[in-house]
């Protein structure tokens, strides 16, 4: 929790300093989630749950198609003299998966809308870990690649499952599934 504390305002001057992933947007604010890494030598190095930052757009018109929107998140996790810090910013699609006029379909229910999204971009690796027969280190950039499922509720609240592909070094696999939720706070 105290990581948690120190990374919120963080991801709140990076909101604002960096409006430039709003992208005409109407909300923009940050993210707060719980990371499950696949790796069963990261789980049992820092266990099975991590704290996930980030900040991103809540689109109103997301509601009206297909746009293309960036996305900003870190994963950290220090424990037993091990830690790893993950950041990415990636660029891609997101879809409503109803809701669209254009194609005859019936606006959302109850004012949430369910998305699709598709991403791609670069990563950042800081890790220590203790693994059975030493210890791996390192600092990496690299790749990110992820897929995320989620529900826009009203204008401003997004709820998601996120699945993020990092590349593997020294045989850890830095790779995850992320639940999160993002409120947006600025109005553009």
């Amino acid at each position: 929790m105290i990581k948690l504390i120190r990374l919120l305002p963080v991801a709140v001057l990076a909101s604002l300093a960096v409006p430039a992933f709003a992208q005409s947007d109407r909300w923009f604010g940050p993210e707060v989630g719980v990371f499950f890494p696949t790796s069963t030598k990261l789980r049992d190095a820092l266990g099975s749950s991590w704290v996930s930052i980030g900040a991103g757009a809540t689109a109103l018109n997301q509601r009206q198609g297909r746009k293309m929107g960036w996305d900003w998140e870190t994963v950290s996790q220090s424990k037993n003299g091990s830690k790893v810090f993950m950041g990415s910013v990636s660029y891609g699609i997101v879809m409503p998966l109803s809701g669209l006029p254009e194609y005859g379909l019936s606006r959302s229910i109850s004012g949430m809308q369910p998305y699709w999204a598709l991403r791609a971009g670069g990563s950042y690796i800081d890790y220590a870990v203790n693994v059975p027969g030493g210890r791996s280190s390192g600092k990496r950039m690299g790749l990110n690649a992820n897929a995320e499922l989620g529900v826009l509720i009203g204008d401003r609240l997004k709820v998601s499952a996120r699945y993020d592909y990092f590349p593997e070094h020294d045989g850890l696999n830095f790779s995850g599934i992320t639940l999160s939720a993002r409120y947006g706070l600025l109005r553009f």
